[in-house]
């Protein structure tokens, strides 16, 4: 096997479920914890501690905070699409009884002059 891999595919049953590999998780570059800004998230383990690593925490932390704030706007629009879809639908449904309504008061019109 290529060290590629980080998953691999369990093939015993029809769901192809992914597992760990054994000693995954133990990266020793990675640790949790707390960033400055106080979120918790995965980080890079520090290794000089210097103003550049600083400053590469800031935009992370920014970058972060600009996601999450893409992600919510994209819930909202998405929430506004659905409630547009709804009103679509029943338009079209009372265009489709409108246009039942002209057609049969059409045929009527026609019977009418037919006489």
């Amino acid at each position: 096997k290529s060290g590629c891999s980080r998953h691999s595919v369990d093939k015993s049953d029809d769901t192809n479920a992914v597992q760990k590999l054994p000693g995954e998780g133990t990266n020793l570059e990675t640790e949790q914890s707390q960033s400055s800004s106080g979120g918790g998230g995965m980080q890079i383990a520090r290794k000089t501690n210097d103003a550049k690593e600083d400053e590469i925490e800031e935009n992370l932390d920014m970058t972060q905070r600009s996601l999450e704030n893409l992600r919510t706007i994209a819930i909202g629009m998405g929430d506004v699409i659905d409630r547009q879809n709804d009103q679509i639908d029943r338009l079209n449904l009372k265009t489709q009884d409108n246009n039942l309504r002209v057609s049969e008061a059409n045929k009527q019109t026609e019977a009418l002059l037919k006489k």
